[in-house]
């Protein structure tokens, strides 16, 4: 399937708020289409975040001053800042925010870290008006139908690095979080714990940092068997660990490495046939739920029916999976690109730490003072 094709369709989003269950073609029929709610609540049922403007006739566009500090916010949180380290950054140059104030918060770059208009998709209907004479809007919880197109506009913000900084986000949400790359990334052999940094000789010419376990002298009885480790060591290791890596494949090879192993094209047109036996499957109940309403109803009737909203459940779930299996091997085709992008950009081995963090799970340093390093399931996934 065409890529292009394939990123130019419409998903709807909706939630059942009562027992009975509503073909989607119904639910487009009763609430109207994109189009139509374009005309039902202005020029634009989409709230634009920045970055992005609407023109006349063109739809949405790019704005290219605030585009950078978009880019910017995600090439400094892949480079594993904080939301508020970022915050505090943009505060610091001067960056207004997107409301024209000098401070930013970190919740404002959260936001822009999870806002899916980056990547070129949007979302219709996150809120819907309540109250057409106040204007009063309400967030949508299911009370309307959603419409999530992809390929809606121009993107400011690569898919593929859109899904990492998600992945990203989901990763420090679950915990391994820090403002530094080596944070929650360096675990001690003896008892398991994450290293953290130590100041030696605060206030003095003698002033040192290292990196020592954080558990050392709770763990047990005892102190843990693992040295203290300098940020020099760790570096060294990393660069050691890159050079015995295989050599990045060629650009076609990836590519039929990453359809054998994500198989996208496979999982889309299994989508798009299960899609089309979802609305087989709610036309023929439609179909038997009016018989039932209009004629006096059997047992049988009765049961025919049931096994069609059975049916009709099955085949909804089976979209719904097939949908989440793309997104996670959508997400794994970025991580394995990722991956080997900066090997691309730097043959030889450094560090940075975007290196780091786009390659390393984490590092072990073992009780005899040796420093491992384990790469990302993207590491082994290609021969």
């Amino acid at each position: 399937m065409d890529p292009g094709l394939q990123r130019r369709t419409t998903h709807h989003h909706h939630e059942l708020t009562g027992p009975r269950r509503i073909p989607l073609h119904q639910r487009e029929r009763h609430l109207g289409t994109p189009q139509t709610l374009r005309r039902r609540q202005g020029p634009s049922p989409i709230c634009l975040p920045p970055g992005l403007q609407e023109r006349p006739q063109r739809g949405l566009v790019i704005d290219d001053e605030q585009a950078e500090i978009v880019r910017r916010i995600y090439a400094l949180y892949l480079a594993d800042n904080s939301a508020i380290s970022i915050a505090k950054t943009l505060t610091a140059d001067g960056v207004p925010t997107p409301l024209g104030k000098k401070v930013w918060s970190s919740s404002t770059i959260r936001s822009i870290l999870r806002n899916e208009k980056y990547k070129g998709d949007a979302l219709l209907q996150k809120t819907f008006t309540v109250d057409f004479l106040t204007k009063t809007k309400k967030k949508n919880e299911g009370e309307v139908t959603q419409y999530y197109i992809e390929g809606h506009h121009e993107a400011i913000i690569d898919p593929l690095i859109w899904q990492a900084v998600q992945t990203e986000l989901e990763r420090r949400q679950n915990g391994r979080s820090s403002q530094h790359p080596f944070a929650s990334r360096i675990q001690c052999e003896d008892c398991g714990g994450w290293f953290g940094p130590k100041t030696w000789h605060a206030g003095s010419r003698y002033r040192k940092r290292v990196w020592r376990c954080n558990d050392k002298y709770t763990s047990g009885p005892t102190p843990c068997a693992t040295r203290h480790v300098t940020e020099e060591e760790i570096k060294q290791a990393f660069k050691q660990a890159v050079a015995e890596l295989a050599p990045p494949p060629s650009q076609d090879v990836l590519d039929i490495v990453l359809e054998q192993t994500c198989r996208l094209d496979e999982l889309a047109a299994k989508k798009t046939k299960a899609i089309q036996r979802l609305g087989q499957a709610a036309s023929r109940l439609e179909q038997a739920g009016a018989r039932v309403h209009r004629h006096a109803n059997s047992e049988d009737d009765i049961r025919a029916l049931e096994a069609l909203e059975e049916d009709y459940r099955r085949a909804q779930q089976t979209v719904e999976q097939l949908g989440q299996d793309i997104q996670q091997a959508t997400g794994r085709k970025a991580q394995i690109e990722l991956f080997y992008e900066p090997r691309r950009q730097h043959p030889e081995p450094e560090y940075s730490p975007h290196a780091w963090t786009t390659l390393v799970d984490h590092a072990t340093v073992h009780t005899d003072g040796r420093i491992t390093i384990t790469f990302k399931d993207a590491a082994i996934a290609l021969p």
